[in-house]
């Protein structure tokens, strides 16, 4: 959890989706750069179409059709986060203390995503060639489908091997695909090699970053080979 001392708070029991951008729309009316919503665990479509330059924190995990259509928030969830969310977000930087559901971040573009866990089936769907994804844990089936040249890095940290599925990357640009750790390769589509100090340049600014937010040891990152995914020609 981040440093909320400052943040204007937001109880959400008895609001709906609508209330809430509503009531964030007027705090940064006021000049609210940072606010903390709590009680946000059951309620569907939570920030959707919001669009401001402003920070919201989010005490609990949320629910399903979370955030889809934003533009310019820098968001922090301290749970997990449920189905179809994340859609065609724009300008933004997601940061979940947690896990990500089924069809998690089709379609976003200029955006950055830190996961500290996993995310499930049919996530990063579309990932545009100027976003940003480092996951903390393993993706779940059929993974970055038609990447456009979006940098994604698998980080592992529980240990044992990444499964390079063959449901991953289908049409996918391979250029910035990082893993790192102990891999076994089912995917006949790509190859595997290992990093040299031209992939550092691309990949250490964002597990930096990564480890950061989640307070998690960079020197424990780095102690594990990084490899570089390579589409077979």
């Amino acid at each position: 959890m981040t440093e909320v001392k400052s943040a204007q708070q937001l109880d959400c029991s008895n609001l709906t989706a609508g209330q809430i951008n509503n009531e964030i729309k007027r705090l940064a009316s006021e000049s609210a750069k940072s606010i903390l919503l709590k009680n946000t665990k059951n309620i569907n479509e939570l920030l959707c179409n919001l669009s401001l330059n402003i920070k919201i924190e989010i005490l609990d995990s949320v629910n399903n059709d979370f955030a889809n259509t934003i533009q310019n928030l820098k968001l922090i969830i301290n749970g997990n986060v449920g189905d179809n969310s994340a859609a065609a977000t724009l300008n933004s930087k997601i940061t979940v203390f947690g896990s990500c559901g089924n069809h998690f971040a089709h379609k976003i573009k200029s955006s950055e995503i830190y996961i500290l866990e996993n995310c499930s089936s049919n996530s990063f769907y579309n990932l545009s060639s100027d976003s940003k994804l480092v996951l903390g844990g393993l993706p779940g089936k059929f993974f970055a489908d038609n990447n456009l040249g979006g940098k994604i890095i698998i980080l592992n940290l529980k240990g044992g091997n990444i499964f390079i599925e063959e449901n991953w990357f289908n049409n996918s640009v391979n250029e910035c695909i990082y893993l790192r750790g102990g891999i076994k390769n089912l995917n006949n589509k790509f190859n595997l090699v290992e990093t040299n100090d031209t992939d550092e340049d691309v990949y250490l600014p964002l597990i930096s970053e990564f480890s950061r937010l989640f307070k998690v040891s960079l020197s424990e990152i780095k102690s594990k080979q990084f490899y570089r995914l390579i589409r077979v020609t």
